[in-house]
């Protein structure tokens, strides 16, 4: 399993998101763990110790059941705790799993303003799957993602130069809201190339909501904009035919579309309690961080704690987990009658969360658009 933008990919076994910290060098205006609606509200830092993450690797070690396990190291901002923080976290990680035989894979989602020298060569020594931040140009950089010192927009550019400079693999992943929309797919596409990013991906804003329910900032999802766009960003990048050019979202589509399974958790998968866990500096584990946790903004359930477990096997055991999973399973039945059921499974299982809270039918799944769309064009090249 690995990380590639915002997705998750899903392999035989586990994927546990780390949130390290919820403390960031950036305060953007979308984010739900240490952005604005949040630092307005009162940001208390939180953050993870080493001894931590030994007990996380020895819970998990300790399982029958895991084959493999991704760590996708996140934050707030992870680059925060600095390189030997991470040096410790590898060498730890390679000592408990050295005789065990889970597979072991670490990824990390940064927004890049930190990369120095140091941080170049961990990752070339390390091989971490590497998923940089940036919603677009310097005008739309610096309006979403401000910098509590400085310019977003060139701090996360040097960064993304280091890497492409030291050969240093990574994909991108950009935010959409309503000024990227005004900005365009061609423009935001265009962008990416012009930098020589090749890999990049893009998740719609998602609302921020208080422990009520109500939401502390705007949104995006789901709306006809967002499908427009999506669409003609696809548009762009089918027509181009660059093999080199990569848009996670649009290849898994066009995986299960050809009846070819999907390789992330957003298409294809639909449950997702009993792969994803987030594990937290309080020393909880929860569902996927989607659901949003920071700063008591919303409701979130513990479904165990890292220590009251021997296994992470346990965590399945537990009462608030069966809750868990099968309010996942309920939701599925929004989908009830889509005719893209069985290749999109449900999708993501926040997705369905917000479309029932906004009560909209399964025809209005933007996902449903967005595989409609894709298919037709599929089609369309195959009768040409």
């Amino acid at each position: 399993m690995q990380m590639s933008g915002g997705h998750v990919q899903i392999a035989n076994g586990i994927a546990i998101i780390v949130k390290l910290t919820n403390s960031c060098n950036f305060s953007c205006t979308y984010c739900g763990v240490s952005g604005f609606p949040i630092r307005k509200k009162g940001l208390t830092i939180e953050t993870m110790s080493i001894e931590q993450i030994i007990q996380l690797f020895n819970v998990v070690c300790n399982s029958k059941k895991v084959s493999s396990v991704d760590f996708i190291w996140h934050g707030g901002e992870p680059l925060l705790m600095g390189p030997n923080f991470f040096k410790k976290v590898i060498k730890n990680q390679n000592k408990i799993f050295k005789d065990v035989n889970i597979k072991v894979e670490n990824s990390i989602q940064t927004n890049g303003a930190l990369i120095n020298e140091k941080w170049i060569k961990f990752f070339k020594q390390n091989k971490f799957g590497l998923g940089i931040s940036i919603d677009g140009d310097k005008e739309l950089q610096s309006k979403q993602k401000k910098a509590l010192s400085g310019n977003s927009y060139n701090q996360t550019i040097k960064g993304i130069k280091s890497l492409q400079k030291n050969l240093i693999p990574f994909g991108t992943l950009a935010v959409l809201t309503n000024d990227s929309i005004q900005i365009g797919a061609k423009n935001l596409f265009n962008f990416f190339i012009n930098k020589g990013i090749k890999t990049f991906d893009f998740l719609p804003q998602e609302p921020i909501l208080d422990i009520n329910g109500n939401q502390l900032s705007e949104n995006i999802y789901p709306t006809k904009e967002y499908v427009i766009f999506a669409n003609e960003l696809f548009d762009i990048w089918y027509e181009l035919d660059d093999p080199k050019i990569h848009i996670l979202l649009f290849e898994e589509i066009i995986r299960s579309l050809l009846n070819k399974g999907s390789k992330i958790c957003q298409i294809g998968h639909g449950i997702c309690a009993n792969t994803i866990f987030t594990f937290y500096p309080n020393n909880t584990i929860t569902q996927c961080d989607k659901f949003p946790r920071a700063s008591n903004t919303i409701k979130k359930e513990e479904i165990s704690n890292i220590t009251k477990i021997n296994s992470i096997d346990e965590v399945c055991l537990s009462s608030t987990y069966s809750k868990v999973l099968n309010q996942q399973i309920k939701t599925l039945k929004w989908c009830g009658g889509c005719k893209y059921y069985n290749n999109c499974k449900g999708g993501c299982t926040f997705d369905r969360y917000l479309s029932s809270k906004y009560n909209l039918n399964n025809s209005q799944c933007s996902i449903f658009k967005i595989f409609e769309h894709i298919q037709n064009r599929i089609k369309e090249n195959i009768n040409r």
